[in-house]
């Protein structure tokens, strides 16, 4: 139950410090890196964060998750090379700084970097 100090001068619900803290505490943080090397900020629910990782990256049939051995993830398009989409370079290099000496395949498409922690 609400204390009444809870309640704005209208009667509506006031936001408390612990309020904006809990809502922080269920947002990700996202990083989008476009092919064009552009790079975008995000804040996102985490109960929707695949789904609207999907969307951004424009990935409908699915994602695949590169580690990148620092506690961050990279979400890339499961299709997007056989689909065409270009070579992303920012994306590639992230990948081939984490793969096997001489490992060459591309990622195409956009891409999405989080915390790994985020998908628990």
């Amino acid at each position: 139950m609400l204390r009444p100090d809870h309640y704005g001068p209208h009667g509506g619900r006031r936001e408390s410090t612990q309020d904006r803290e809990d809502a922080m505490s269920t947002l990700a943080k996202v990083e989008i890196v476009r092919v064009s090397g552009s790079r975008e900020q995000h804040e996102v629910g985490r109960h929707i964060l695949l789904d609207w990782i999907r969307r951004m990256i424009a990935a409908p049939q699915g994602l695949d998750f590169v580690n990148l051995h620092d506690g961050r993830v990279m979400a890339v398009d499961d299709t997007g090379m056989v689909d065409g989409r270009p070579v992303n370079p920012e994306a590639t290099k992230l990948y081939h700084s984490v793969c096997r000496p001489g490992t060459t395949a591309p990622i195409c498409g956009d891409v999405a970097v989080t915390l790994d922690e985020e998908f628990e």
